[in-house]
């Protein structure tokens, strides 16, 4: 066991060596005309600066004027992190420009400003109308519609679709990280803690096998209905087209084949086949490359998440990681309570693993403690961004959760753990179980919000005023 523990402390190490990310989310910096600036003169064309290097051929920029038509405008780029649109003569008046963005590392962003157009105009000569029947006129006003009417359909026909995408993302995301932990977990119980001498106690002694070789079957198509669904949500978000349209599945190859994102969809189902296949080699060799690849799992959500730079995904990683151990000695416990025979040696057996279980588990509490401050430090701009930002109060729900389950394991650790070594039948161990199941509910939703948190835009991504962040 202490081999096996210290081959997952060094890979956590290697992580550190990944390379870092470069940059991270991507927001304007610098515009021209700039927002909200008043024009003397209509400009010839509208330039935008990114924070970070863009796919320019996935990127886009348009011009709209103040009753929403699109000015027909053309797009170029002149280098990796700015595009530049090609305006024809514009008249007085407010325009808006929206810009929708890919970076490098698949994180899509969107926002917009305005400007005005107010250069001296000049006079035209008078044109003498020929008189209109009015009654004629009266007619064409009940034939088309008015101008406030057409305003709000060109709003609701220019109503973004990314706020439903971002909601499946988020969705997938969760399903990711629960696919994750629940294999990194069970891993952790049944080969590290649990091991062979455990299997004596157990009433089905080849369940274990058969589960492991049906989660990681599981698994593996799960990443992939999961994978394609962050890209084909993507592509959809970035050319506006049905999953029928050529387009659509040229920029999907693209997203795969070029992004962040893309390759880590391709790399989970791939290490989720080699998990199922090393499940039938039970050497203790196999057993340590099969944690080793769950971690390379977890270090995923770090890198294609907020995390900027090496230090940040391994911080990530230790924080996902001791979540993962908890949430498996949690789960196995559950699932062995049922399983274990009805006799005082299993009932020892049981409250030895639960004495160990709880030793780490505190090792565990200080790992999470002190990963998550720091990350929420680099998260947050401040403190009170914990009451005054969406992302601070989903953390803020995180926190106190994480708190109430200090205060059921504290419970767990002084009140249970001694019974449990003066108890001769399982019945009476029942408080310990609910108990125990009360603390993995409320880790699956703290697994919940961390799938929220890490498809929301942290205070210290924020740059401007008009932008939305899509994951």
């Amino acid at each position: 066991m202490r081999k096996q523990l210290i081959a997952w402390l060094l890979v956590i190490s290697a992580v550190m060596f990944l390379p870092s990310v470069v940059g991270g989310h991507s927001y304007m910096e610098l515009s021209s005309p700039a927002p909200g600036s008043t024009l003397e003169e209509a400009p010839t064309g509208v330039w935008v600066q990114f924070s970070e290097p863009i796919d320019t051929n996935l990127s886009q920029l348009r011009i709209e004027n103040e009753v929403g038509d699109v000015i027909e405008a053309e797009q170029y780029s002149v280098d990796n992190s700015s595009m530049t649109l090609r305006l024809p003569p514009l008249e007085n008046g407010e325009y808006v420009v929206y810009w929708q963005i890919l970076a490098l590392d698949t994180h899509v962003t969107d926002g917009s400003f305005q400007f005005f157009v107010d250069a001296e105009e000049i006079e035209e000569p008078v044109v003498i109308e020929e008189p209109v029947d009015e009654e004629v006129e009266e007619e064409e006003q009940n034939v088309f519609i008015s101008e406030e009417e057409e305003v709000e359909q060109l709003k609701e026909q220019n109503q973004p679709i990314w706020p439903i995408f971002s909601r499946i993302n988020t969705g997938l995301r969760i399903i990711d990280i629960f696919a994750v932990t629940l294999m990194g977990g069970w891993l952790f119980f049944h080969r590290v803690l649990w091991r062979k001498e455990g299997e004596a106690f157990t009433k089905w002694k080849k369940s274990n096998h058969w589960f492991e070789k049906w989660l990681y079957l599981i698994i593996f198509f799960l990443f992939i209905a999961t994978g394609f669904g962050h890209m084909a949500s993507r592509s959809i978000h970035l050319t506006q087209t049905a999953v029928t349209d050529r387009i659509f599945w040229q920029t999907l190859e693209v997203l795969f084949t070029t992004t962040t994102l893309g390759m880590v969809s391709i790399i989970k189902p791939v290490v989720a086949a080699v998990l199922f296949a090393f499940t039938f080699n039970q050497r203790q060799l196999v057993v340590v490359i099969k944690g080793l690849l769950v971690i390379l799992l977890i270090a995923t959500f770090g890198y294609t998440g907020h995390a900027y730079h090496s230090e940040q995904i391994l911080v990530h990683t230790i924080h996902m990681l001791a979540l993962v151990v908890w949430f498996g000695g949690l789960v196995g416990f559950i699932v062995y309570s049922f399983l274990i025979k009805k006799q005082p040696d299993a009932l020892r057996f049981l409250h030895e693993k639960l004495k160990v279980f709880s030793k780490i588990a505190l090792f565990l509490v200080v790992i999470m403690a002190s990963s998550g401050f720091v990350l929420t430090n680099v998260y947050l701009e401040s403190w009170s961004d914990l009451w005054t930002t969406i992302y601070g109060q989903i953390l803020s729900w995180k926190i106190g959760l994480f708190a109430l389950i200090m205060v059921i394991a504290t419970c767990h650790r002084f009140v249970w753990l001694p019974k449990l070594a003066k108890v001769q039948e399982s019945e009476e161990v029942r408080g310990l179980v609910w108990g125990l199941r009360l603390e993995l509910v409320l880790i699956v939703v703290v697994l919940v919000i961390a799938g929220m948190l890490s498809t929301a835009s942290p205070p210290a991504d924020i740059h401007g005023d008009h932008h939305y962040y899509y994951h």
